[in-house]
């Protein structure tokens, strides 16, 4: 089995983003490593899905792209 596709969701918080996590949470061909949102957005630092408790909602976009295939 080949390594998972790594990933950072643009709008992490949105309906969308939420819902492309949590695709990809259940397939394992991919995992999110990133996940986005705008500097003042209330949810900067947060856990955008209960089930990654690594992954935390940040604004800095360059930094989060850098652990994504």
């Amino acid at each position: 089995m080949r390594e998972p596709t790594r990933i950072t969701v643009l709008g992490a918080a949105g309906r969308m983003g939420q819902e492309i996590i949590e695709l990809a949470r259940r397939d394992p061909e991919v995992e999110v490593v990133g996940a986005i949102e705008a500097p003042a957005h209330p949810t900067i630092g947060t856990i955008p899905n209960a089930d990654l408790p690594e992954l935390k909602i940040v604004a800095d976009l360059p930094a989060a792209l850098r652990e994504s295939d």
